[in-house]
């Protein structure tokens, strides 16, 4: 654990401190610059361990495409993942996006999905 300090001022000027406890699991998670499925990787193996899901899955880099990075997740918490319309895929979708920098038109650049849940759900759509 580390005590992290920060010093700054507020709108009206005044100096305030900040202090707050922090812990980091494993490696740091590259910026976007850095971004690629090994990246993506790391971060579904974070969450994975952090909500003790089993999931096994690939991640696949698809440059100057959309999407530009897949995952596909199999296993036996694949009912979690999509449970309540995948929204706990559309999540770990959204921090990928947000990690990446991306500006909110560009969220549909990672996708992941787990036992094609996605691309069955939008077939039914057409």
């Amino acid at each position: 654990m580390k005590l992290l300090s920060r010093i700054g001022s507020d709108a009206n000027g005044e100096t305030f401190r900040t202090n707050r406890l922090t812990h980091q699991i494993g490696p740091r998670v590259p910026d976007m610059k850095e971004f690629e499925p090994a990246s993506l990787t790391l971060l579904i193996r974070r969450i994975a361990e952090a909500t003790q899901l089993d999931p096994t899955w690939s991640v696949e880099a698809h440059l100057g495409s959309i999407p530009d990075l897949t995952a596909a997740m199999t296993g036996p918490d694949t009912p979690i993942l999509t449970a309540h319309n995948a929204e706990l895929l559309r999540a770990i979708e959204h921090i990928a996006s947000e990690m990446r920098g991306l500006h909110p038109e560009q969220h549909d650049l990672p996708l992941i999905d787990a036992d094609p849940f996605k691309r069955k759900h939008n077939q039914t759509l057409l």
